[in-house]
């Protein structure tokens, strides 16, 4: 039974499943407590490769450990619904996106992007904003969001309310006109949508 492949960044050295341990996803993800600057994903979930056992794993420790979960690679967005899925399942993911190919074509197989809100464009900035979940996928590789809720940027936390005001800021120079924005809660179910125009 396939449990899934996982990328980690940042770390000194390496693992492979052939290691001691490194057989099930308890211990890969055990392993990766000893090296708390790492940055892991969960690579396209799903039956041919393994839903990493439907992301029952959760622990807090084990969540402090991966930051994003493939939502696509080559399909369209095919990994949704594993996303929502881990999310309701308690892990504080950011979703990416990118040309998970194997033909050595990246950058130029397709739009697919994975964008980081870095403060710079140096390595330990762009690792601080993934552990901090300053993330987004798309399909349009110059499309450009920011967004917050109640004033707090994407990817922090904030406190329970009941009266939220999301703000939504689109760019995209190539391909303006209109499009929906909505807020996704539990169970993938849409809370909110708006028209609005890039």
């Amino acid at each position: 039974l396939a449990i899934g492949h996982i990328n980690t960044f940042g770390t000194p050295g390496w693992q492979t499943r052939d290691q001691q341990g490194m057989h099930t996803l308890k211990g890969y993800l055990e392993a990766l407590a000893a090296v708390p600057d790492a940055v892991s994903q969960f690579n396209h979930p799903g039956i041919e490769y393994g839903d990493f056992r439907s992301f029952a794993d959760y622990t807090p420790q084990f969540d402090a450990r991966v930051h994003l979960l493939e939502v696509g690679a080559e399909g369209s967005f095919r990994a949704y619904g594993a996303y929502t899925r881990a999310l309701d399942a308690g892990w504080h993911l950011a979703p990416s996106n990118n040309q998970n190919n194997h033909r050595g074509s990246w950058g130029t197989e397709n739009g697919h992007r994975t964008v980081v809100l870095a403060k710079e464009l140096t390595e330990s900035a762009i690792y601080d904003a993934v552990r901090n979940y300053r993330v987004y996928a798309t399909e349009d590789a110059d499309l450009k969001i920011l967004y917050s809720l109640n004033g707090v940027l994407m990817g922090q936390t904030m406190a329970a309310a009941t009266d939220l005001t999301a703000r939504v800021v689109l760019e995209d120079p190539t391909d303006a006109g209109p499009c929906l924005v909505e807020v996704i809660t539990e169970g993938g179910t849409v809370a909110a949508a708006v028209s609005a125009e890039t």
